[in-house]
């Protein structure tokens, strides 16, 4: 594929993402009729706390984005290792070069999905500690 090629498509489907996603912010309020069918009723919320609404939300991002990351950090373990595999096999051929940068590039890719999903961890797990925090302020 070549570099213009390449661009063009990260372009086309980054403002394809942006128009849907104006599209369902404009289509929103006709969505949320037809789902709850013309049924606009009040929600009596007097026995959740706002340190429970606070821990649900924490514990939802946190599963979020511990979910979201994962399958990218499984995918960059599974090339780094047989990356390191094929730098172990290859000795000092003219590819070892090459196959090193590819194993640094790998690590560098690994990066922001593991902390992702260590904060999404990180969330889940002191959902409560934050919450509890929010609502003393």
């Amino acid at each position: 594929m070549s570099a213009d090629l390449g661009n063009g498509m990260v372009l086309y489907t980054a403002l394809l993402r942006v128009f849907f996603g104006v599209l369902l912010w404009c289509l929103a309020p006709k969505i949320a009729k037809f789902t709850s069918k013309g049924n606009d009723q009040e929600i009596n919320l007097s026995g959740v706390t706002d340190t429970q609404l606070y821990s649900t939300a924490f514990i939802a991002l946190g599963i979020y984005f511990a979910l979201s990351a994962l399958p990218d950090m499984i995918h960059g373990f599974y090339l780094l290792i047989t990356i390191e595999e094929h730098l172990a096999g290859a000795g000092m051929e003219a590819t070892t070069a090459r196959v090193f940068q590819q194993s640094h590039y790998t690590k560098d890719m690994l990066i922001l999905p593991t902390l992702s999903f260590g904060c999404g961890v990180v969330s889940i797990l002191s959902a409560r500690a934050w919450s509890q925090k929010l609502t003393r302020s």
